[in-house]
């Protein structure tokens, strides 16, 4: 580190310690040791009282810092799993919104990355930014070829502020694992980390670009929503543009308009969910514009969730035990979607769920306030210690947020019953017939893989436990190696049978001849069965 990054490193630790001392947190600082890095007009400076809640002061304390400080909010403002609600609700008031940078630098950075003068890039360029917030701002253009754009500039200096913040929060998530043993259970240190990651993928825009490029796939030619289009040849880290979404903020349309919407909004975000499982994570008002054709369109994709195949199925149970009422089923489920720790009570677990699940079973839809109850999943997940994925709790949050964004939007919406449509058609979708060959089709290719791997684990278990030592004889090992092969063609024939019959239960019947698909399963199947019973009483009587 050179001697001014070192110089700028201390005044941001001062500076970020004088605005938490402001705030009421003296304590805290001089209990870790901190007193001498206040600023002395602060410590000399008389005392004010303290009348807000924590939450409300650390809120405070994040939005005069900015930059970094904002973003980390927003961010766990989303992650109720790690925080307690309240803080992630005050967390969500924070404003991103900053002064903006000269023209003159936005005209450096862009020629700088594009390697182009601006008239050769654009017809023309509005010179005063649409929106300014801490990592950039945003200009309306027109592109040579006439196409009207939103130009996304970076902030100058924003990474270098970012690096240096960063390296001062894992300092303080130190001072607090040292000093406050009690807060150990928010495990700051991997809170930071988690946020190092995000400002990673928020600090560079062709990450965002892909973002919206998948966005913009998964609804080309839908008849309802628009996704902007990204100029690929014109995004850099610093530089992003794409099509000017023309219409207005979903807030600011007509009742009627807003109601139309609603429904198309909510429609979109499950899809995105449970069809692509690539969603948006926060869907509030701001982020949803109509246009003037009456399409909605989704806009700022820094923060998006990706929710694997074998995770959207745990998924998909959980929002299904919701909409139905099964108790048992949204215990497993949401053991199912995170780590859980051996010493927790399973049982327990099941039963606080159940019990808990009650206030909101025993109601009408109409009284059910979907947000609440998610937010209980995540109280009861923490008090578990059961470290849910990520991206299921940015699932949660998403949900939540669309159930908040609806009932402003259009009080009489029942949001409930969306999801229980949906969670209808889920139902519907597992008994097709195509969803169950690929059903058979993926737990073959994991036994295959299991097979594939078995030699391998076998071979590395051996070879850590070389150590010891057998005291027996070369006929008693030719005897168990006969004996662990006869079992593994056992089990790969008793497999192959299942998946016969599986085959021969989704196939439907037609009526070509006696020996169609359906019966040459089944005909198959049971000739191995009759070997397979056959060697199991031989090998009996030996």
């Amino acid at each position: 580190m050179s001697l001014k990054e070192s110089f700028q490193e201390i005044n941001r630790f001062r500076q970020i310690l004088d605005v938490f001392f402001k705030e009421g947190f003296g304590y805290m600082i001089y209990k870790a040791g901190l007193r001498n890095q206040i600023s002395l007009n602060f410590r000399m400076g008389s005392k004010s009282e303290i009348k807000d809640s924590v939450p409300i002061r650390i809120r405070r304390a994040m939005e005069e810092l900015g930059g970094t400080f904002i973003k980390l909010g927003q961010l766990l403002s989303l992650r109720q799993d790690l925080i307690p609600i309240e803080y992630a609700k005050e967390f969500s008031r924070l404003q991103d919104q900053v002064p903006s940078f000269s023209y003159g630098e936005v005209i450096a950075i862009i020629e700088q990355d594009l390697n182009k003068k601006l008239s050769e890039i654009f017809l023309k360029f509005e010179k005063e930014p649409i929106a300014s917030a801490s990592i950039g701002q945003v200009h309306v253009a027109w592109l040579k070829t006439g196409e009207k754009v939103a130009v996304k500039v970076m902030r100058p200096g924003i990474e270098q502020l970012f690096e240096t913040d960063i390296k001062i929060l894992y300092q303080i998530a130190g001072i607090i694992e040292k000093h406050y043993p009690e807060l150990k259970d928010y495990d700051f240190l991997n809170i930071v980390k988690e946020f190092e990651r995000y400002t990673k993928n928020e600090l560079n825009y062709v990450k965002e670009a892909n973002n919206i490029n998948i966005f913009y796939n998964n609804f080309k030619g839908d008849r309802y929503i628009v996704i902007p289009n990204v100029y690929l040849n014109y995004t850099t880290k610093r530089v992003l543009v794409m099509d000017f979404i023309d219409g207005k903020k979903i807030d600011e349309a007509e009742e009627k308009e807003r109601k139309k919407a609603v429904q198309l909004v909510v429609n979109a975000v499950l899809k995105q969910i449970f069809e692509f499982r690539v969603f948006h994570a926060d869907p509030h008002p701001g982020n949803i514009f109509i246009l003037k054709n009456g399409k909605v369109s989704f806009l700022d994709f820094g923060i998006v969730g990706r929710i694997s195949e074998l995770e959207i199925y745990h998924a998909e149970n959980l929002f299904m035990a919701l909409a139905f009422g099964n108790r048992e089923l949204l215990a497993e489920s949401l053991i199912n979607l995170g780590a859980v720790e051996k010493s927790i009570d399973i049982e327990q677990l099941k039963r606080d769920l159940s019990q808990h699940g009650r206030d909101y079973y025993d109601i009408t839809l109409d009284q059910l306030n979907f947000k609440n109850f998610l937010n209980d999943i995540i109280v009861l997940a923490r008090k578990y210690r059961i470290k849910l994925i990520p991206d299921f709790v940015l699932l949660i949050k998403s949900a939540a947020t669309l159930e908040g964004f609806a009932k402003e939007m259009d009080p009489q919406y029942n949001f409930v019953e969306a999801w229980k449509k949906y969670a209808r058609n889920i139902m519907e979708k597992r008994k097709s017939l195509s969803y169950k060959k690929k059903f058979v089709k993926k737990n073959l290719y994991e036994f295959a893989k299991l097979m594939n791997e078995l030699p391998r684990d076998i071979k590395s278990f051996l070879s850590s436990h070389e150590h010891m030592k057998v005291d027996m004889d070369e006929k008693a090992i030719s005897k168990i190696t006969f004996k662990l092969d006869s079992a593994m063609n056992r089990i790969a024939l008793g497999i192959v049978i299942g998946a016969l019959l599986i085959a021969a239960a989704i196939t439907p019947v037609k009526s070509e001849g006696i020996l169609n698909i359906r019966m040459l399963y089944i005909f198959v199947a049971i000739i191995l069965g009759t070997y397979l019973i056959r060697s199991i009483a031989k090998e009996k009587e030996v």
